[in-house]
């Protein structure tokens, strides 16, 4: 899902941790790529998928692929909780786990209102969290760690709310209306939080 380029080493004054710094150099990423596809997006099947897949079985396909979306985030978040050294940016991670975790719960119970599973879509978001939770592991062993997980984390953002545009056009389910909206909000919320952080830490 996400763009994963293998960041230089960041270095940091001032006392703060290397997160803080390392994650910084990406804040640009909220104004440069906006509600555009961003890096890694374009050449993805998820949109493909969602593109061609029938108007009455849009919502389906959607939430079909939003599960996993959430839950490859959640797993990246949960990984990285311990090597995330500032108290604040703990918060903001702790934050992302359990909104996802609720998510997914309430997602699960409204794919079975609309017809239940699409394996297909299921499977190919799936590779797609795959590929960048094996940029994640590949870095917590190294000083990349803090900017790569900012990386994933921005970049699975943006593709979100990208998921959550495509419902104005695509359904006329009132509910997935709400839900896209709400996910709108709450990724905006996300990003506007990370900014506060990374302006802090100047």
């Amino acid at each position: 899902m996400a763009c994963y380029n293998r960041p230089s080493r960041t270095t940091m004054g001032s006392g703060w941790p290397p997160e803080v710094g390392a994650m910084r150099k990406l804040a640009g990423l909220v104004v440069l790529i906006g509600s555009a596809l961003g890096c890694g997006f374009s050449g993805s099947d998820i949109w493909e998928v969602l593109n061609r897949s029938p108007s009455r079985n849009f919502d389906r396909v959607l939430v079909s692929m939003l599960i996993p979306h959430y839950q490859g985030m959640l797993d990246m978040a949960e990984a990285y909780l311990p090597q995330a050294q500032d108290p604040q940016m703990r918060s903001w991670v702790q934050a992302l786990i359990k909104e996802r975790k609720e998510r997914i719960n309430e997602w699960k119970a409204l794919l079975q209102q609309l017809g239940g599973l699409e394996p297909s879509a299921e499977a190919t978001m799936k590779r797609e969290m795959y590929k960048d939770w094996v940029n994640l592991r590949e870095s917590q062993k190294s000083e990349n760690v803090h900017s790569v997980f900012a990386n994933l984390m921005l970049t699975n953002h943006f593709s979100t709310v990208n998921m959550a545009k495509m419902v104005e056009a695509r359904s006329r389910n009132p509910k997935i209306a709400a839900l896209a909206q709400s996910l709108i909000a709450d990724e905006t919320a996300h990003l506007e939080k990370l900014q506060a952080l990374l302006i802090r830490s100047q």
